[in-house]
């Protein structure tokens, strides 16, 4: 419906696949499972979606609709594959960003210990790896 499309255009959440805006009593989690999945580029159509997370179709539809709710444990799963903050998926509170790996903040800690000419040294093999793999 006209309706249906409006909402599609003003929330920009993989247009393609959804009939219009959720109506579960878990409608705030579904936005934000929707966005996060348009931001991780995940797949659109729910058999691909069940296959991506693990789960069955029907279940991908009850939480793309704010049906139901994943669990604990799944919802990490979730997260994590989604590379978002679990707090955010589940809560809407925090950053959408998840916090840094411990590994990242090390890494952090002893690029900041080296001098001026040295962080533009990593910062310049940063760069060409980053182009070598698109990613940048």
């Amino acid at each position: 419906t006209a309706q249906n499309e409006l909402w599609r255009h003003q929330h920009n959440v993989m247009p393609r696949t959804y009939v219009g805006p959720p109506t579960g009593k878990h409608h705030e989690f579904a936005l934000r499972f929707r966005e996060a999945c348009a931001h991780a580029n995940a797949p659109t159509t729910l058999t691909d979606l069940g296959r991506f997370f693990g789960v069955a179709p029907p279940t991908v539809h009850d939480w793309r609709h704010g049906i139901k709710l994943p669990s604990a444990r799944t919802m990490a799963k979730i997260a994590n594959k989604l590379d978002v903050s679990y707090d955010w998926l589940a809560t809407g509170r925090g950053d959408q960003a998840p916090p840094p790996k411990p590994a990242t903040i090390a890494l952090a800690r002893r690029i900041e210990r080296v001098d001026e000419q040295a962080r533009e040294y990593i910062k310049s093999i940063l760069t060409t790896a980053e182009h070598r793999q698109h990613i940048s």
